[in-house]
């Protein structure tokens, strides 16, 4: 499972980093963005699992942005489930390098045991 979760890391970086990088840039030329994330656990208990999301954005000017949102969880014991929210993100530059955001979400949560 250690070997599992280091190839996760070292595969999943590069991506955050790349995502990131894109988003910083989008957000200074007030477009569109999109970001990855996904961690993998390994709990005592037994109920390993992988959380995975993916968010598409757009910065409308300096002080607001809005987001659609999705995150898969899944555990090998216990709940796993789906989420998906749409968000408004205001935002007020404080200096040139600090900004200060509030983030205002709505969704729904999905889980496959509620057939």
């Amino acid at each position: 499972m250690l070997k599992q979760i280091v190839l996760a890391t070292l595969v999943a970086t590069p991506l955050n980093v790349m995502a990131d990088n894109h988003e910083q840039k989008a957000k200074e030329k007030k477009d569109y963005y999109i970001g990855f994330g996904g961690t993998f656990e390994d709990n005592k208990d037994g109920s390993d699992g992988y959380k995975g999301s993916i968010k598409f954005g757009k910065k409308w000017n300096d002080w607001f942005a809005t987001e659609i949102y999705t995150r898969l969880k899944k555990k090998d014991a216990g709940s796993s489930d789906q989420r998906v929210e749409v968000a408004a993100i205001p935002s007020y530059k404080l200096t040139d390098d600090l900004s200060a955001y509030t983030r205002f979400s709505i969704g729904e949560k999905y889980d496959p045991t509620e057939h």
